[in-house]
C-alpha cells in the first residue's frame, strides 16, 4: 500500500482505571447480580492522521486485546465504526453487543499483561498498526491488588468458574462471625498429591433434610473422631456393622447355668449388665470386672444368697456388649 498512515493513539487515565478495575473483580452497583447495570466498557481515545493531515469522517477499526506483547492470538476482538473529527476520536470497546462486553471483561480478567492492537479497515486492505499499546494500572489500582480491608455485600465468580481465595500462599483464611453456605456439598480436596488422599464430599445436605458425613464413602479411610463426643439427640444405627472401622452393634450376652461371672466375647467391652437369683434368694452384689490389660470393663460379676445367708450362684447373668474394631 502506497498510502502513508500515521496514527498517534493514547489511552487516557480513565481507560486505565476501568481496565484495572475490571481485571480484579466484577463490580455490582447495588450488590445484586440480578439488577447489575455496571457497563463492561473500556473507553479509548486517540488521534488519526493520513499523510500528515488530520482525518475527519467515519473509519472502520478493529480492536484486539492480547495477553502479552508478542502473542499472535487475540483474547478478544471487536470491529467498530469510529467517528473521527479533526483527527481525534473516542471508541467504547465492548459496545457492539452484550456478548462482546462480557467477553471483553473475561479477557481482561484472565490476562496477565494486556496489549491493545488497532487495525484500520478499508476497501484496499487492512492496516494493522505495529505499535501495540500496553495497558497499565493507575497507582490506586495497584494498591487495590494488595488491599487488606475489602468490604463487599456480594462477591461473585464468573459463570462456570470457581471463586478462589488465597490459592497462592495456601495459608489459612480467617472469617469472623457465622458462616452460611448456600449449596448442598462441602468438599475437601488437597492442593497436592500428598499422603492424605484425594478427599471428597465431607458434608452433604441430603434428601429428607439429612446431614450426611463422608457422603457415599468418598473418604476411603472413614471418619475418625478424636476427643469427647456429646450427643443431644438420638443415634440410629441401621445395621450392626456401620463400616470397616467402627462396629457399634450392641448385643445382650447371656451366661446361664449358674455362672458367677458373665464376660463379653473377646474384643468386646461391657456397657451394662444384670442378673437373676433363684427362688427364695436375693442378690447382694453385682459389679463390672475390669480387663487387666486394657482397663475397660469386660464382664459382670453377680452374687446371690439364700435366707440363711449362704452365697449361691445366680440363675442368670447377662451383659450388654459392644465392640470397637
Amino acid at each position: 500500500m502506497n498510502e502513508k498512515l500515521k496514527t498517534i493513539l493514547a489511552a487516557v487515565a480513565g481507560c486505565a482505571i476501568v481496565l484495572s478495575f475490571a481485571s480484579t473483580h466484577t463490580a455490582l452497583a447495588d450488590g445484586n447480580p440480578a439488577t447489575d447495570q455496571v457497563p463492561r466498557l473500556v473507553p479509548y481515545q486517540g488521534t488519526l492522521e493520513k499523510d500528515g493531515v488530520a482525518v475527519t469522517g467515519q473509519v472502520q477499526m478493529t480492536f484486539g486485546i492480547f495477553d502479552g506483547a508478542t502473542s499472535t492470538t487475540p483474547a478478544w476482538t471487536e470491529k467498530l465504526a469510529v467517528n473521527v473529527y479533526s483527527g481525534r476520536f473516542m471508541a467504547l470497546l465492548g459496545s457492539t453487543t452484550v456478548a462482546s462486553a462480557t467477553n471483553l471483561a473475561k479477557a481482561i480478567a484472565n490476562a496477565d499483561d494486556l496489549y491493545l492492537r488497532v487495525t484500520l479497515n478499508n476497501a484496499s486492505g487492512d492496516v494493522a498498526l505495529s505499535n501495540r499499546q500496553r495497558f497499565l494500572p493507575t497507582p490506586f489500582a495497584i494498591w487495590a491488588t494488595a488491599s487488606t480491608n475489602l468490604q463487599a455485600t456480594s462477591i461473585n465468580a464468573p459463570t462456570g468458574n470457581p471463586l478462589t481465595l488465597n490459592n497462592t500462599t495456601k495459608t489459612e483464611v480467617q472469617v469472623g462471625g457465622n458462616i452460611r453456605l448456600k449449596g448442598y456439598d462441602v468438599t475437601l480436596s488437597p492442593w497436592d498429591s500428598g499422603p492424605r488422599g484425594d478427599g471428597g464430599r465431607a458434608l452433604v445436605l441430603d434428601t429428607g433434610d439429612t446431614l450426611a458425613v463422608n457422603f457415599s464413602g468418598d473418604f476411603a479411610g472413614g471418619v475418625r473422631m478424636e476427643g469427647a463426643v456429646k450427643m443431644t439427640g438420638s443415634l440410629t444405627v441401621p445395621t450392626a456393622t456401620v463400616s470397616t472401622k467402627l462396629d457399634v452393634g450392641v448385643v445382650a450376652h447371656h451366661c446361664d447355668g449358674g455362672a458367677w461371672d458373665c464376660v463379653c466375647p473377646a474384643g468386646n467391652y461391657t456397657m451394662s449388665g444384670g442378673f437373676m437369683c433363684p427362688d427364695h434368694t436375693s442378690g447382694v452384689m453385682s459389679y463390672p470386672t475390669p480387663d487387666p490389660q486394657y482397663g475397660y470393663m469386660t464382664g459382670w460379676h453377680a452374687t446371690c444368697q439364700n435366707t440363711s445367708g449362704t452365697e449361691v450362684q445366680p440363675s442368670t447373668v447377662w451383659v450388654m456388649c459392644a465392640r470397637i474394631l
